[in-house]
């Protein structure tokens, strides 16, 4: 395999600019190969060794200490990338840039090179470590129980009920059937072209979970955790990447209570079948006409911000009451307020029907394909969605949009099976049609 060039340069990301004299000592790698003879001549030489396949001690590249140096890869003169990893058990050096990933045989390095590299890696993580490099998708003996009949429709909007996975609860809140307002009028801050207001009806009512489906509740069900998934699906994972990339999936949100993500909408669907299979309810995505009946929860904002009544006693005993609205921030997971990453479900305020995170934290899936004019031609009831279509809607904006498009209306787009760190979902369970 023929590598490019793996140079060692002084500590400088972005090398300064200086002026006078001082201009001259910028590193080997950001000066061009024409400022004079003398450098046309050792870009010769180092082309002509790099086509004959010969690999320079790095340590020769210049005086820097071991503690001073970085590294950079070099094809010609342009930069392809920094060296972040190195695999100590294999010897290798490897670099992944956007295009490709390049390969460096530590012995073809300098002794004091290599120990500066084995210098630079971690410690390995025993859990990291013990855990399997590809776990099998396999299925999962769970339990379901209900303590109340879920085929039974609720008596008031956001009445709760219980589904017992493996003895754990997960609280389900009433949509009762009714008319609503879907999209946004033209006028409505940063309204979009394919959010055309129209009026739907839905007949049935439905149950739909508080929040997004928990790392926990995924567990249940398929067995595996966020990590797995990722070392299932990501092709990075894997041998030296794989510390750095468990480690994202620390910092990004993990535990029972973070909402799962890094799952594509097919695996989305099969969970709602398998959960199916073993209650005996109809659990299913949410329709995009549901999910946003569900958000809105009876108000018509860009926002599902509901009034706040608080009564206070003045000074002579008589009651005031001022009426307040709920801050759409306290409501949402996003680019100001999630910490870089997902948060644990149901920390933000829910909205009038008891419903938590729909705007933000991560972008839920529904089961409608998507068309960006389906909303001209849409059924005024009980609408499915187009019936063909490349993509699946998603919902709610997550944890890096910008709070306008967290909004009740925002619509957006994912390949079935399109896989990322900011898209969950959530489930609902459709009662049996009355005879």
């Amino acid at each position: 395999m023929n590598n490019p060039l793996l140079q060692m340069i002084r500590p400088c990301r972005t090398p300064r600019r200086k002026t006078g004299k001082a201009n001259r000592e910028m590193t080997t790698s950001s000066k061009r190969p024409n400022d004079n003879g003398i450098l046309k001549i050792a870009v010769a030489i180092v082309f002509f060794l790099f086509l004959a396949g010969i690999a320079i001690p790095l340590s020769a590249q210049d005086g820097a200490s071991p503690q001073e140096r970085e590294w950079q890869l070099i094809d010609g003169n342009k930069l392809l990338g920094s060296l972040e990893t190195f695999d100590a058990v294999s010897n290798t050096v490897r670099i992944q840039t956007r295009e490709k990933k390049y390969e460096l045989r530590a012995e073809d390095l300098s002794s004091e090179d290599r120990e500066y590299l084995h210098s630079r890696t971690p410690e390995p993580d025993p859990a990291v470590e013990a855990a399997p490099e590809e776990p099998e998708i396999q299925n999962v003996d769970f339990t379901v129980a209900t303590t109340e009949d879920f085929n039974t429709p609720g008596t008031q909007p956001g009445q709760r009920r219980n589904l017992t996975v493996n003895g754990i609860e997960f609280r389900f809140c009433w949509c009762p059937p009714g008319t609503f307002q879907m999209g946004s009028p033209e006028d409505e801050k940063d309204h979009e072209n394919f959010e055309t207001l129209h009026e739907v009806t839905l007949t049935r009512g439905f149950w739909i979970l508080e929040s997004e489906v928990t790392q926990q509740f995924w567990r249940l069900v398929t067995g595996r955790t966020v990590k797995d998934e990722l070392r299932l699906h990501q092709p990075n994972v894997g041998g030296v990447f794989e510390i750095d990339e468990i480690k994202k999936v620390d910092r990004l949100g993990f535990g029972n209570d973070f909402p799962v993500y890094f799952i594509s909408w097919i695996e989305a669907n099969e969970f709602c079948t398998t959960l199916s299979e073993k209650s005996g309810l109809e659990i299913a995505l949410p329709t995009e006409a549901q999910w946003e009946y569900a958000c809105r929860a009876g108000t018509l904002g860009p926002f599902a911000t509901t009034q706040i009544e608080e009564v206070t006693l003045d000074s002579s005993g008589q009651e005031t009451t001022r009426v307040t609205m709920t801050d759409p921030v306290d409501l949402c997971w996003f680019i100001q307020n999630s910490k870089d990453g997902v948060q644990p479900v149901k920390e933000r305020q829910p909205n009038a029907w008891g419903i938590y995170d729909m705007h933000g934290n991560v972008a839920e899936m529904c089961a409608d394909k998507y068309s960006k004019d389906y909303y001209t031609v849409s059924p005024p009831e009980d609408p499915k969605g187009p019936r063909s279509g490349e993509y699946r809607v998603n919902r709610g904006g997550c944890w890096f949009s910008y709070l306008k498009f967290c909004r009740s209306a925002s619509r957006y787009r994912n390949a079935e099976d399109y896989r990322y760190n900011n898209l969950g979902f959530r489930i609902v369970i459709n009662p049996a049609p009355t005879q």
